[in-house]
């Protein structure tokens, strides 16, 4: 029975027999622990950890439900990327250290694209118009904003 119990997604199997306070204390304790652990790996698989915004894969997976709900419910969506003006040159001199607390501190001027979603288009299509946007925001000069 606890095999199954194992095989059907539980993280700890306990026979009625061998319960104890002792062991019911420890059970618990080390599910609390996994609990945690497992938090802490979903958290650093899924966000910077300097800025704790989500990563690239945990941003496809949130654009791509934004995306369907806005099918289903008919809203609009706009798109912005942004770059940080210089930020490249920054780390280069400064050192990465100095870069985050500059980011941290939000010390530099950025550059803005735009585009707004056409229901037709693709997510990678749609991230494709904004960074053409920011492209032409660079072109542009530092800290403006293009909308495509």
């Amino acid at each position: 029975m606890g095999e199954l119990a194992i095989k059907n997604g539980a993280e700890d199997y306990v026979p009625k027999s061998f319960m104890n306070q002792t062991l019911l204390t420890r059970t618990i304790k080390y599910s609390i622990e996994r609990n945690r652990l497992h938090q802490k790996i979903k958290e650093q698989a899924n966000q910077d950890p300097l800025t704790k915004i989500p990563n690239r894969s945990m941003f496809f997976d949130k654009l791509e439900g934004l995306l369907e709900q806005s099918r289903r419910n008919f809203f609009s969506i706009a798109f912005v990327m942004i770059d940080l003006d210089d930020f490249k040159t920054l780390n280069e001199q400064l050192g990465h250290h100095e870069g985050n607390e500059r980011i941290l501190n939000i010390e530099i001027s950025v550059s803005i694209g735009v585009s707004i979603w056409n229901t037709e288009e693709s997510s990678q299509q749609l991230i494709s118009r904004a960074d053409q946007a920011l492209y032409k925001s660079k072109q542009s000069g530092k800290g403006t904003i293009t909308l495509i």
